[in-house]
């Protein structure tokens, strides 16, 4: 289900929250008789921050880590998970960005 209508973050293989809602909505879409909806997108910005995020991965295995331990060190934990879950306010995104770009322009 969360691979398939697109609901798992490819960075990081999460989905749960996202499955969970999805498998909701559908089963009360079903049991009302109505047709189910396509699969579902994650905005264009996201997509992109994946994207960059496994290239990260690709170029330097290491980087990822280091990025994270910054993000998690600097960033409080409400929003380093509202980050995973793509629930990040566009206006909180900066404090994410400036924990983790020593990990992605210099050395881990």
């Amino acid at each position: 289900m969360g691979t398939k209508r697109g609901l798992v973050k490819p960075s990081a293989g999460y989905g749960v929250v996202r499955m969970a809602e999805e498998s909701k909505r559908l089963a009360s879409r079903w049991k009302q008789g109505r047709p189910l909806p396509p699969s579902q997108r994650s905005s264009l910005r996201w997509r992109l921050l994946d994207v960059g995020f496994l290239q990260l991965a690709a170029h330097d295995p290491r980087r990822p880590l280091a990025l994270l331990r910054n993000v998690m060190h600097t960033v409080p934990l409400v929003q380093s998970l509202r980050f995973i879950d793509e629930e990040l306010p566009s206006r909180q995104l900066a404090a994410v960005f400036w924990s983790a770009l020593p990990a992605v322009l210099g050395n881990p």
